[in-house]
Formats: structure tokens, sequence, C-alpha cells
């Protein structure tokens, strides 16, 4: 895991630009640091968090045809060195084989890898430099791109902080999307000359002619119909599906640790892993206080699972207090405007004391059911690819927290409404696959991938943690989504999760009501929180910095400190945009 970064500009006359850019993003990778130039104005940088071949996984790697640098794992590189370069017997690096293996097959080789991915190759002879993200866009990579300048980066910061990109420079589409959707959505992102590459594409950039071109490596267009009608077998297919993508998603060479949530997603990882490899390490989060966050609680189910499965347990008691003091470094750390959950950040602040692995039950929703929404949509719907239809029935029952008539009363610089790029997205792979996956892999290409991957990859890098996230392997995806009349339930949410649980666990664990990591909102934002809330969403503040109406603050935000629930998250939203504006 690293920290890479990158640059060609003619301007730039010697490369400390490339050690100060690194120097920025030191968090992810604080055990080492490497660079490459070999003509004026190219630089290549990283930072690594040494996990794999520890002594000898240095970066860049260099061929006599590419130099390489990369962010990420590549967990089957054993196997894929035993296929492919049978005679490198002693490379221990999954950096080196992946280099070599780029080398000597080319990019048709991202097919086979098993992992995560942000990579740059530079091509020597052709003079080219290719940015790859992996499949479900676990690992961000930005860039910024004019018709003299290349940068690219793991993090938006250290592009601000050289090209001198000012916070008044917004995305105002991406403003507005922020206040409708709470997290900023798809490849442009907050900052106007600032991109994101996207998921399964690559981005070549020629230093010759100075012009980049983006190709689509990985798309889903095709999966097959599998269906098993022998109750017991289907479920013993799907526990090996499991396990194999843990045996290979675990693999390292430093101890990890599983973060345990109490839920069924991280509990049937953690179990399986114990049953079929070896003891765990867990660690959970909890609330010092029971007694006023009981409701947000899953200490019972964390007991009743490191029970079962004796894991070495550790927990993580957590105080408003710590929340307070810690807001304004993780919303500064996170980069972008974010409305979700950001109580990972103190699980992972733990984490760093004794581990550098986390493995996270995050996209086992998205796997096994997709919060029944396909179902929920289809079973009210004739017209599923209607735009009017999906606008009203699928997006705007899942997604917002602004409607169109509070977008146009509340947003001061109202633009084109987001629901036509989601509708874009699952129109385009109409032809594709049936509507009930279509719908269900939407999700994983906005939502999930901007909203939850996003979140999990700032707040856990930012303490030096590599998390991992066996759901999504992409065998074990292909696998499940194959299951075609299988997969989901009309009665039973991730009811094939369940009955692999039900061999595993308590079955008081498997019918418990999801939480996750349910942020305790009204309690803090009407005590701890209520001063800087009333600042921050402060008429007079409102109409200083300019995106929201100042009557927001009579309309919402004093009903919200006066008791009322029903805009919690929307407050909320308006209020972190406002903080992370004043904290950048």
């Amino acid at each position: 895991m690293c920290g890479i970064a990158g640059l060609f500009d003619r301007e730039v006359k010697n490369k400390s630009i490339i050690k100060k850019i690194t120097d920025k993003i030191i968090h992810r990778g604080p055990d080492e640091s490497g660079f490459y130039s070999n003509q004026k104005g190219f630089y290549l940088g990283m930072r690594r968090l040494s996990i794999i071949d520890l002594k000898n996984g240095s970066q860049p790697v260099e061929t006599k045809n590419i130099v390489l640098i990369f962010n990420g794992e590549i967990f089957n590189f054993i196997e894929l060195k035993n296929k492919y370069l049978p005679e490198e017997k002693n490379i221990k690096s999954d950096t080196i084989i992946l280099t070599k293996l780029i080398d000597k097959i080319g990019f048709k080789i991202l097919n086979d890898l098993k992992g995560f991915f942000s990579i740059a190759v530079y091509h020597k002879k052709k003079q080219k430099i290719f940015l790859i993200r992996d499949r479900f866009g676990i690992k961000p990579l930005y860039y910024f791109y004019n018709k003299s300048k290349f940068y690219f980066c793991s993090e938006i910061q250290p592009l601000r902080n050289t090209l001198h990109i000012h916070k008044n420079d917004l995305n105002i589409d991406q403003v507005n999307n922020y206040f409708v959707l709470g997290y900023i959505f798809g490849e442009n992102r907050i900052y106007s000359n600032v991109k994101m590459l996207k998921a399964g594409t690559i981005l070549e950039f020629d230093l010759k002619t100075k012009s980049t071109k983006l190709t689509s490596w990985f798309d889903i267009k095709t999966l097959s119909d599998i269906y098993i009608s022998d109750n017991k077998k289907l479920v013993a297919k799907v526990y090996e599906n499991i396990a194999d993508a843990l045996r290979y998603w675990a693999r390292s060479d430093v101890e990890k640790v599983f973060a345990l949530s109490g839920g069924l997603d991280s509990s049937i990882l953690a179990s399986i892993y114990s049953k079929e490899f070896e003891k765990v390490n867990t660690i959970s989060f909890v609330y010092s206080d029971l007694s006023k966050y009981k409701r947000f609680s899953e200490t019972e189910n964390i007991k009743a699972i490191t029970s079962k499965i004796k894991s070495n347990h550790e927990d993580y008691y957590w105080s408003n207090k710590d929340f307070c003091s810690d807001l304004d470094s993780i919303v500064k750390s996170i980069e972008e405007p974010q409305g979700n959950s950001l109580l990972p950040w103190f699980l992972y602040k733990k984490i760093k004391k004794n581990f550098k692995v986390c493995i996270t039950g995050n996209g086992g929703d998205e796997l096994f059911g997709n919060y029944n929404r396909p179902l929920n949509y289809l079973n009210k719907s004739l017209k599923p690819y209607d735009f009017e239809n999906f606008k009203n029935n699928y997006f705007y029952k899942n997604y917002y927290f602004f409607n169109r008539d509070l977008q146009k009363k509340y947003l001061k610089n109202y633009t084109k409404d987001v629901s036509t790029l989601f509708y874009k997205i699952l129109n385009k792979k109409k032809p594709k696959l049936d509507v009930k996956r279509n719908l269900s892999i939407l999700d994983y290409q906005t939502q999930f991938q901007d909203d939850m991957l996003f979140l999990e990859d700032k707040l856990s890098m930012r303490n030096s943690v590599e998390t991992r996230t066996p759901y999504l392997d992409h065998d074990l995806f292909k696998f499940i989504y194959s299951l075609k009349l299988q997969r989901i339930n009309k009665n039973e949410y991730k009811h094939l999760l369940k009955k692999v649980g039900y061999q595993l666990l308590p079955k008081s664990i498997i019918d418990s009501k999801k939480k996750g990591f349910s942020m305790p909102l009204s309690l803090i934002m009407r005590n701890d929180l209520k001063n800087k809330i009333t600042h921050y969403l402060s008429k007079k503040n409102l109409k200083t910095v300019g995106y929201i109406n100042p009557d927001y603050f009579d309309d919402f935000v004093m009903p919200m400190l006066k008791g009322e629930n029903t805009n919690l998250q929307n407050v909320w939203n308006v209020f972190l945009f406002h903080l992370w504006y004043d904290l950048n």
C-alpha cells in the first residue's frame, strides 16, 4: 500500500517538487519513499506502507521498457508468477511481479489481477504515462491536465498546493450535487480543474503530444446465469466463494485485524477466517456511555461473536468529546465535503497503534441485496427504464437529501438535476444485463464508490491503515451476481448471506436490525456541537459563503435544534460543507 504521484511540466526545473508532493501524503506510506526521473519536467514519486515483502518491495520498479509505481495490493501475485513467470523463483514482492507482468504481457494482464490498485506506468520508448484504476474504484487517483501540464496524485491536497488551486475554484454542479446526495459524485470533483480517474479505466498521457486518452479496461457486460436447485449445495457454494476470497484478501506479511461491527457482513468474514485459516484479531467500535447511546450500540452482538470465534479482541470506547476534539482534523483529511458517518476514523486511529492491515465487511450489502432497492422499485414499476419513473421512484426514493422543490428554494446556484447522471449510467447498461442486476450495479458505480469506498480510503489512510474488502473480490462478485434468480429474495433481505450465517453465528446476530456505524447526530448536534452549528449555519455565514439561501437557518436549523428529527441528516450535510469550506 502506498501513496503515488507524478507530473509532466516543462516549467518545473528540479525534482524537489515531487518530494514536496509526496511529503504531503506521508501518512499513506510512512515506511519508505522512492523517486524517478529521466528527463526535464518529468517526475514520479511514492510513499510506501510496507505490507508484502517488507525488505524487497521498494518502488519505483524499473525494467528495460517501463517504470512502475502503484498503490494497492495484488493478492494472487504468487499464482500469477507461477503461471506467467516461472523463471522468477525467488521474487516475493507483488510490485515487482506486477511490473514484470505488465512489461511481458501488457495491460491485458489486468483482467487476471485479484486485488485493488491505482497504478502509474511510464513506458520509456513510447514516452507515455498510463494511469490505471481498479475495477470497483477502491483506491483513488486524482489528476490535473491542461495543454501543457499533467499532474496526478493519490490525494487532492498536494495538487491544490502545487498548482495553487483556490477554494473558490469550485465546480458549482458538484457543490449542488453534494447538497442533494451528501457526497461528491463522479469523475469531476469539487475543484473545477481536478478529476478522479474512473474505476476500471486507463488514462494515457503522451509526453510528446501532451494529449490524453481514456479507455475502459473493465466493464460488466455479461454475467452467467447460474441456478443451484439444491439449497445445501447453494449455501456451500456461497460459503466456499467467500472463503476463497478471504484466502487471498488476507494475504500479508504483517499482522492484520478484522473490524467487527456486530453486523452480519463483518461477523461472517471473521467467523469464516477463524474457522478455515487461523485465529483472528478483532476490534470493535463501542460507545463508552451505553445509557446515552444504547440504541446505536451493537455491544451485545460483538460479545457473542468474539466469544464464539475466540478472537483476540479489543474494543475502542468512543465518547462525544473524542468526536468534537477530532472533527476539524477529520473534515480536513477527507479533502472534499462528505456527509456519511465519520466514526470509523476513531477505529482506524486505534488500529494504527498495533496493525497496518484491517479487513472490513464493506460491500456485503451491495453484493447480497442492495438494501432491496431493485426489488422495491420493480414491484411498483412497469417501466423501469423510463426517466421520469426512474427519477421519481428510484433516485428520489433512495439517494437524495434535497428534493427538486428544496433545490429550487435553497440552492443559490441552481443547476441540472443529478438524477440525469445516474439515469445515463443505468441506461447505458440497458442492453447488457437484466434490469435487477443493472439497478444493483448502479449502486456500485455511484453511491458505493463515491461515498462508502471514498470515505473508507480517506479515514483509514490518514491513519496509515490499509483496509481490505473481501466482498469486492471480483471472482466472488461474478459468482454471486450470476445467481440471477437466487441472489435477492423479496421476502428476506440478504437471504443467501443469512443462510451462511446460520452455520456460523448465533441466531440473534443474524436476526438483529442493521445499525452499522450510525452517527448519534441528534445527541451531538443539539449538545456538544450546538454552538458550532449555529455559527456555521447562521444567516450571516450562509450569506457570506453563498451557496445556500439564508432562510435555511429558520426553516431547517432552528427546528432541528428545538428537537425536530426529520431533517437531521440534511442539516448535518449542510453543516459539514460549511465547516469544510472554512477549513480549506
